[in-house]
C-alpha cells in the first residue's frame, strides 16, 4: 500500500531562557530595593537612582531581544495512521462482538 507524505511544520523559541532571564534579573533588582528601602538602608535618592538605572539597562536588553525560531519539518505517512484506526476499530468490534 502507497502511503501519502503529510508534512507536520513545528517551531520552537530557542533562546526563549534569556529572555526570562533579563525578566527575573529585573524582578529580584526591584525586591532587593523594595527590601532596602523598608529597611531604612536606603540612605540618599542617588541610591535609588543607581539601581533604577541597572533595571533600566537589563529591561533595554529585553525590549531589544530577537527570538531566535527553529522551525522543523517532520513528515509522516498518513497510511500508517490509517492502518493503526483500522486495527483499533477491528480490536474494537471483536470486543463488542465477544460480550
Amino acid at each position: 500500500m502507497k502511503g501519502t507524505d503529510n508534512y507536520y511544520v513545528s517551531e520552537r523559541i530557542t533562546n526563549i531562557k534569556e529572555l526570562e532571564g533579563y525578566i527575573e534579573a529585573s524582578h529580584l533588582i526591584i525586591l532587593s530595593l523594595v527590601k532596602r528601602i523598608e529597611d531604612g538602608n536606603v540612605s540618599e535618592i542617588s541610591d535609588v537612582k543607581e539601581v533604577l538605572l541597572e533595571i533600566d539597562e537589563i529591561l533595554k536588553k529585553a525590549y531589544r531581544f530577537e527570538f531566535c525560531i527553529e522551525r522543523r519539518k517532520s513528515v509522516s505517512k498518513i497510511w500508517i495512521i490509517q492502518t493503526i484506526q483500522a486495527l483499533a476499530m477491528l480490536i474494537l468490534g471483536i470486543s463488542v462482538l465477544v460480550r
